[in-house]
């Protein structure tokens, strides 16, 4: 986003921001970072990344409405990408838990401190 924010004060070329999560509070909730003076320059930076941008783009409806609590961003334009299993189209899920021929795609970041890692360890060597 900080290279289309760039062009787009350069060029007038508009840009999406595509949001894969509160990656500031994430990286405070995780303790990894902690700089008052880092923390409000990479919020000013987001902000106006965030507000400049044509489109924010959130993997989560929760994520939008939350954004739009924010007077700043109530009248941004908002698109929704849904990435999760949807449980009313696939509805047999248990039988193709058991299905031994199973593949588990694990895509991201271990990095945040979300992704339960030691879990998926777990899943891979369960006997």
């Amino acid at each position: 986003a900080l290279a289309g924010y760039i062009i787009n004060k350069l060029f007038g070329v508009k840009y999406i921001f595509d949001m894969r999560g509160f990656w500031i509070d994430e990286m405070i909730l995780n303790k990894t970072l902690s700089n008052k003076l880092l923390i409000f320059l990479m919020r000013y930076i987001e902000n106006k990344l965030i507000q400049n941008s044509s489109y924010i783009i959130s993997l989560s409806e929760r994520a939008i409405d939350y954004l739009k609590e924010n007077k700043n961003y109530k009248n941004l334009n908002y698109a929704y990408i849904p990435t999760c299993v949807d449980t009313v189209k696939f509805t047999n899920l248990e039988k193709i838990s058991r299905n031994k021929n199973l593949v588990l795609g694990c895509v991201g970041t271990i990095k945040s401190g979300w992704f339960l890692f030691d879990f998926l360890l777990l899943l891979l060597w369960k006997k």
